[in-house]
């Protein structure tokens, strides 16, 4: 028989790690879009910087 503590611990120990897992992720993603935008940005400040040569 499973204990209400029982339930509440296996579902904590489940939904830790699973959580840093999905932080990671995120966090990765999120660094990838930044790194993208930034490359954008470079490459007009880069256009505006021959037009005005």
């Amino acid at each position: 028989m499973i204990t209400l503590g029982d339930l509440i611990f296996q579902l904590f120990a489940f939904f830790v790690p699973l959580t840093f897992i999905i932080v990671i992720i995120v966090m990765m993603r999120s660094s990838a879009k930044k790194k993208t935008q930034i490359e954008k940005l470079e490459a007009r400040i880069d256009d505006l910087e021959r037009r005005i040569k």
